[in-house]
């Protein structure tokens, strides 16, 4: 574990994509990110896995693959106390897209269900 002068540990904490897109790899991932901490550096964490669905304008125009279930993702998160995180990177995005139904659903529910937040 690697201290710092001052006495504090330090961590990395990445940040990594594919919220929707990879959560096949994650559900694979995370389980063994949890049991087999030896095969990682103990100065490394997951500070949060970010995306956007497939079905939203947030992503700025990027190709969507994500069509992973809202639900589902947020369980695998909670699980692993790790935070999802909804990225709107459209910089065309205006307050009415927020207003939309799917929208709407999308932040409530990680509003209301995530357990972790990162600041």
């Amino acid at each position: 574990m690697a201290i710092s002068e001052e006495g504090y540990r330090k961590m990395i904490y990445f940040h990594l994509p594919g919220l929707f897109e990879f959560y096949d790899f994650y559900s694979a991932f995370l389980p063994l990110f949890r049991e087999h901490r030896e095969y990682f550096y103990d100065w490394c964490e997951i500070g949060s896995i970010y995306g956007a669905p497939a079905d939203c304008l947030w992503g700025g125009g990027r190709a969507g693959f994500g069509e992973c279930n809202a639900k589902v993702v947020l369980k695998l998160m909670n699980e692993y106390n790790i935070s999802p995180r909804l990225t709107f990177s459209n910089s065309l995005l205006r307050e009415e897209h927020l207003q939309t139904r799917g929208a709407t659903i999308y932040v409530k529910c990680f509003i209301k269900k995530a357990k972790r937040r990162v600041a």
